[in-house]
């Protein structure tokens, strides 16, 4: 494996619109749900959820706040130290631990590996941390930005959300980020935003970062932008 991608971003902020356009760029993603998801991964606009690195997180979220919903605005490396996990809790973590290592191991003869998974953000540093300890490249994470009153409202949209429980979760992720960018012990050595206005204002800026990240042409990417963008719409 030479890079390995990471998405992330809060829910309705452009997550799922980029993973279709990398697919459509010719990069392939681990295991989705195929049920739920079939007639979309092969073509039609999709969510392109992992699912291993999604109950690994679950297992991880068990392991330090139980059954509660957690309430911190942002997850530290340091915390878990703080908490002092049981040995049960302990178990919960190695064996979210285990199915990642197993997840990277079994795509690690791929050039170019993808995943996407919303709440990663918070979860850096155990993913980062694991990526080292089985020798392949850290993260290159992308993180999908969106206003959070747009966000509030598009999820009000769909799924009748509470506007302030909406807003309140939006910024927790955006203050993950700017922690991660600020702290001097880089836990990720760089996460690249992608604007969700900047598909309709701007997609060149959007084709510039990504054709850094994927090494293709800008032009190849904007093409790609604009006809998901429009299929999106």
């Amino acid at each position: 494996m030479k890079k390995f991608i990471l998405i992330t971003g809060v829910g309705r902020s452009g997550t799922s619109l980029l993973a279709n356009i990398i697919h459509k760029l010719g990069f392939s993603f681990s295991k989705i749900n195929s049920k739920k998801y079939k007639k979309r991964f092969i073509g039609v606009p999709g969510h392109f959820e992992d699912i291993t690195l999604g109950r690994a997180i679950h297992l991880w979220e068990l392991a330090i706040y139980g059954n509660k919903k957690w309430e911190t605005s942002f997850l530290i490396p340091h915390e878990n130290k703080i908490r002092s996990p049981s040995p049960f809790k302990k178990i919960l973590f190695k064996t979210g631990d285990y199915l990642i290592k197993k997840h990277l191991i079994n795509n690690k003869k791929k050039k170019t590996f993808v995943l996407k998974r919303p709440n990663a953000i918070f979860w850096l540093w155990r993913i980062c941390k694991i990526a080292k300890e089985i020798n392949i490249p850290q993260p290159t994470v992308i993180f999908c930005d969106r206003n959070s009153l747009d966000i509030a409202h598009s999820t009000f949209e769909a799924q009748g959300t509470n506007y302030q429980d909406v807003i309140k979760a939006a910024e927790s992720y955006k203050t993950q980020v700017k922690y991660l960018q600020q702290n001097k012990k880089k836990i990720v050595p760089n996460i690249t935003t992608i604007d969700f206005e900047d598909y309709k204002k701007n997609p060149k800026n959007i084709a510039k970062k990504l054709s850094h990240i994927l090494e293709l042409p800008s032009d190849k990417i904007i093409s790609t932008i604009n006809k998901t963008y429009i299929l999106k719409r």
